[in-house]
């Protein structure tokens, strides 16, 4: 027998000897007056369904091969049903008539009297009962838990029945420790099973626990976050320090930021222009250590502050601007810091969060809200600091129904909800109310004031201009106070312009006269800003700073990973003046002084065209300070700064080819940049195939063989690299968060090397037409080990992508010639080659996600199909081996079903029934076959 049946005979075995031992105290109770006959018929009822659930445990539980062990089990299980029947005799021939009389009561009195010998003996057998099952719990018991629990520890999301189980077990082992009277060795070895039991459902618990907080977290979740700059040292100290300088700017204010957090309620609302630094304020605010303070004063003492943060962001992933981000985020918080809310809010398990869809997420949001709603008295107190609410992205909700919404938390929780939230001055946020909003371009004054003098007034080039003599320092002075105030309070503007002088001073030797000058020819207006310095480009270079700013916008655009590596705009100057450069030979594949040389000479091409509206975001490590790397990329200094150029610089790139200037970037960094690691290389492959793919239903045939032909050019490109520069180039670290991530396919789960190919990439994004076409030209993609590793990439797909196109995808590779007998050849599913069939992989990743019943078995049958061995498709299946032999869990031999959420058809109960009640058992072809009558699926009935 399986270990979790063993002991959960032993311990239904230990609650009849419990109920056993009650039923016989009423009894002799009974026969000294103490009690009546009704209370010895409740014990007898009592008894009756502990051994009907026993009896039912070990009809289900009969083993094939018996052990020595299952069979010394089975024996003391029928000992304890051999007594329920005696002891349901006993009551029958003792029972009272129909009448109630007291002359019944009495006569049955006296048989009980009569048949007192009966019940010493059964007491007796009783404690005999108990003494064997004490020393079969020693024998055999210990070892058999301990396999359960070793069991426990791996516990996935498809076996919960049996951790409940386990859990039923340990409530009943727990009360036979509480009745029985076992001998000190017997006593200890029950007592270190249901410690160890008990730690090993903990821990189940806990890993299922944090398996679900991980499925309702998202990689970008606090990406903007983290990318957001540190704020000048003591800028925006009035925050939480200076309540005068917040009320003397707002009279309209009535509460400062300060007591908000120690005393308000509601919403406090942080307003400001374009680049006045609202985000940074935000970040700052929620790192320092006196808002925690201040708000768990707000809590109070008998109650626990939850804080949670959400800053919205325009360019990222759809998550990172929309409503279900938002509330992923703070379900994340809230339950990580109260994980005792989470039956509260959600219906699912933990284990099964994973698979939620965005209406669970936002019922999951509202049950929260109503907590907080309905309760007369919470335990929490929730502060929720939200970035960015212009940065929401609108479609059915736009941005005053997001005010609405939020304000609405605040209203109906009873005070226990409060927010603190960000935003541009637009007309939608104008509800929220004027008595606790802040402009911040009225208070950031004194914090520009700092930032100049740090960055500019303290460099030696300036002190030596305010030390000229006559009034030098009088004018420094001014220039000072006039940059400060055309400023407007809006850093962005502030830091570009210092930048520029900064450089006119080092490099240009600026007097004061010509830094005045500049700033008198700089506009303040942030739109007129931006004119300023596109004009200010040197018009040689307008054409190369254009096409810059088109190329990063629509990288920016396609998604959140395809930022523009500095080496690849290295290579943007190379095709804008000779197009076909890499094909002429005109490059050679870049040696370690070539490289760095490319990057130094990008850095000053980057300063000199696009005059500081784009920057350098350094990811790399260099081995020279401050020297620029190949994983540094070009990234624009604001986001105000392409939402501006969106409209303005459409009129002088309408000639300009993006598309082809990012293949041609792309395919020129794969055959020249030999020196570079993959994780730029691979990721920039992936999200060219996902981003810049033609639409199917609407492009021409033309269209796609032209995308199929530029595919194919990058793969060769890829191939000689390969061949001909370092066998591991693509096989560095690479996972930089959600879709598409390529770590499953690289480093050290094992493809590398041969195994990387575009046909790998397409694989395991699901683009089946691209294989269909690779394929179809190049057989030996299809054989052996290289089929097989493609196979692979196919079925890791799953956990990411539309399953419709899996399953075309693996069918595609099974019709051009991948053997649907395959093995691992890679270390994908394991930290090395584990050598299992590939039907077996396809199976394990499908069943992570309950809902998708249908898919296993279409896949399945994909497989049988194709010829997979029945043998290694039934080595996977959940209990198998119990199904197709009749001997199943809990009476049901469609175990392999439970997860589901729907019932089976009818079709497949009557199959299965009536194999179970002929014994026979039947092959997973035949399973196949009821399933898919007429080759349609038919698995599943009305849903639940």
């Amino acid at each position: 027998m399986e270990p979790i049946a063993v002991v959960g005979l032993l311990a239904a075995s230990f609650q009849f000897v419990e109920q056993g031992s009650k039923f016989i105290s009423i009894a002799k109770q009974f026969l000294g007056g103490t009690a009546g006959f009704h209370e010895m018929k409740v014990a007898r009822s009592v008894l009756q369904a502990v051994a009907l659930q026993l009896s039912a445990e070990a009809s289900q539980q009969t083993p094939r091969q018996q052990s020595t062990e299952d069979q010394d089990v089975l024996k003391l299980v029928k000992q304890c049903l051999a007594l329920a029947e005696d002891i349901n005799g006993l009551i029958d021939k003792c029972r009272p008539k129909k009448s109630a009389k007291l002359g019944n009561t009495l006569a049955a009195a006296g048989r009980m009297m009569l048949n007192k010998n009966t019940i010493e003996d059964l007491q007796s057998r009783l404690t005999r009962l108990e003494d064997a099952l004490a020393l079969q719990l020693i024998t055999s018991t210990r070892s058999e838990v301990r396999q359960c629990i070793d069991g426990l520890h791996g516990l996935g999301l498809q076996q919960q029945a049996q951790m409940l189980e386990a859990k039923r077990i340990q409530e009943t082992l727990k009360s036979g420790v509480n009745v029985a009277e076992f001998n000190p060795q017997a006593m200890a070895g029950l007592k270190e099973v249901i410690e160890l039991s008990n730690k090993a459902t903990l821990d189940a618990e806990r890993l299922q626990f944090e398996q679900g907080l991980a499925a309702l977290k998202f990689s970008a979740m606090d990406e903007r976050y983290v990318e957001i700059v540190e704020p000048f040292p003591e800028t925006f100290a009035y925050m939480l320090e200076d309540d005068e300088q917040l009320l003397r700017t707002h009279p309209d204010l009535q509460i400062s930021f300060r007591e908000w957090l120690l005393h308000g309620e509601g919403t406090f609302h942080i307003s400001g222009k374009p680049g006045a630094g609202k985000s940074t304020l935000m970040k700052m605010l929620c790192e320092d250590d006196r808002t925690t303070a201040a708000l768990t004063t707000w809590a109070g003492p008998t109650r626990k502050l939850v804080f949670a943060k959400f800053f919205f962001w325009k360019y990222g992933t759809s998550l990172q601007r929309s409503l279900e981000g938002l509330y992923r985020a703070i379900l994340h918080e809230v339950l990580l810091h109260c994980p005792d809310l989470s039956l509260s809010l959600f219906t699912k398990r933990p284990g099964h969060w994973v698979d939620m869809s965005r209406g669970e997420i936002e019922h999951g949001f509202d049950q929260l809200l109503k907590l907080v709603e309905t309760a007369n008295q919470t335990n929490h107190r929730f502060c929720f600091f939200i970035d960015g609410l212009d940065e929401f992205e609108e479609g059915e909700m736009i941005h005053s129904d997001l005010v609405a919404r939020l304000q609405g938390w605040a209203q109906n929780s009873k005070g226990n909800i409060k927010l603190c939230v960000s935003s541009r001055e637009l007309p939608a946020f104008r509800r929220l109310s004027v008595a606790q909003k802040i402009r911040l371009q009225l208070l950031t004054q004194h914090d520009i004031e700092l930032f100049v003098h740090g960055h500019l007034v303290t460099l030696e080039e300036f002190q030596e201009l305010r030390s000229e003599g006559g009034d030098a320092e009088e004018q420094c002075d001014d220039f000072f106070r006039e940059l400060v105030s055309k400023a407007e309070g809006v850093f962005l503007w502030v830091s570009i312009v210092v930048r520029s002088l900064r450089k006119g001073l080092i490099d240009n030797g600026d007097s004061i006269y010509k830094l005045r000058q500049k700033l008198d020819h700089i506009p303040s207006d942030l739109d007129k800003f931006f004119q300023y310095m596109l004009e200010a480009i040197e018009l040689p270079y307008r054409k190369d700073a254009y096409a810059t700013f088109a190329v990063a916008m629509k990288l920016a655009k396609s998604g959140r990973f395809n930022s523009l590596s500095l080496l690849r705009y290295s290579f943007l100057f190379d095709w804008l003046e000779n197009p076909p450069f890499h094909e002429q030979g005109s490059l050679r594949r870049l040696t370690p002084r070539g490289l760095d040389f490319r990057l130094d000479k990008a850095v000053n091409r980057l300063g000199a065209r696009c005059n500081s509206l784009l920057e350098i975001q350094r990811l790399g490590n260099s081995k020279y300070k401050n020297a620029p790397t190949h994983r540094d990329i070009v990234k624009f200094i604001h986001r105000s700064v392409p939402d501006w150029l969106d409209i303005h610089l459409k009129e002088f790139v309408q000639d300009f080819d993006v598309a082809q200037a990012i293949l041609q970037t792309l395919l020129a960094q794969i055959r020249f940049g030999c020196l570079v690691p993959s994780s730029l290389v691979a990721i920039d492959l992936a999200n060219y195939v996902i981003y810049f793919k033609p639409v199917p239903e609407s492009a021409s045939p033309n269209t796609i063989n032209t995308w199929f032909t530029q595919l194919d050019t990058l793969d060769d490109a890829l191939q000689r690299n390969l061949s001909n520069g370092d066998p591991s180039y693509l096989s560095s670290h690479v996972n930089r968060g959600d879709a598409p991530s390529l770590a499953p396919l690289i480093d050290d789960r094992g493809l590398a090397g041969e195994y990387l190919s575009l046909p790998h990439i397409a694989a395991f994004l699901a683009q089946h037409d691209y294989l269909k076409h690779k394929l179809g030209k190049s057989k030996h993609l299809t054989e052996g080990t290289l089929g097989a590793s493609l196979l692979e990439c196919a079925i890791l797909a799953i956990s990411g992508r539309a399953l419709d196109d899996v399953l075309s995808t693996l069918e595609v590779l099974f019709q051009q010639g991948v053997s649907a007998k395959s093995q691992t050849v890679t270390a994908m599913f394991g930290k090395s080659k584990m050598n299992i069939s590939l039907v077996g992989c396809v199976w394990t990743e499908l069943s992570r996600n309950p809902h998708l019943f249908e898919y296993e078995w279409k896949a399945i049958r994909l497989f049988l199909q194709y010829g997979a061995e029945p043998d290694c498709v039934l080595h996977w299946l959940p209990q198998w081996s119990e199904i197709k032999g009749i001997r199943s869990v809990n009476g049901k031999p469609w175990t392999l079903f439970q997860h589901t959420k729907h019932s089976l058809s009818p079709a497949v109960k009557t199959f299965l029934n009536g194999k179970m009640a002929a014994k026979e058992e039947f092959s997973v072809q035949d399973l196949v076959d009821v399933i898919f009558p007429n080759g349609e699926f038919q698995g599943l009935g009305d849903a639940h």
